[in-house]
């Protein structure tokens, strides 16, 4: 996914920015949104596409109830991961129990959106 808007590649590209200058340390999201000079709904939508594109070469943007964070440390992409992959793992078994009120050509529906 590609940025929709210059203005979204411009603010995708000072999030990258403002988090090198600080990627020893947690930023919260309301310092980095204001740094950035968006609003915090916003700057989540910007943090999914650099991670979706990995456009934090070479580090890993993590985040947590403290903020936001590129890194390399093992540890802290392990804590990352294991509370990202919890957060999916219930959303999923929402998902399956939410099915069951489905008919079977509303599963194929959603199934086959899955699959692009």
């Amino acid at each position: 996914m590609k940025p929709k808007t210059q203005e979204q590649a411009v603010l995708i590209k000072k999030v990258i920015t403002v988090l090198f200058a600080f990627k020893h340390t947690t930023i919260g999201a309301e310092m980095l949104s204001d740094l950035v000079a968006c609003n915090e709904r916003t700057l989540r939508k910007l943090i999914e596409q650099i991670r979706e594109q990995d456009l934090a070469t070479g580090y890993v943007l993590v985040s947590s109830d403290k903020g936001y964070k590129l890194t390399k440390d093992a540890n802290e992409i392990e804590a990352f991961l294991n509370r990202y992959l919890g957060a999916a793992f219930t959303q999923i078994k929402v998902a399956k129990a939410a099915k069951k009120f489905l008919t079977r050509q509303q599963v194929d529906l959603i199934q086959t959106k899955l699959e692009l």
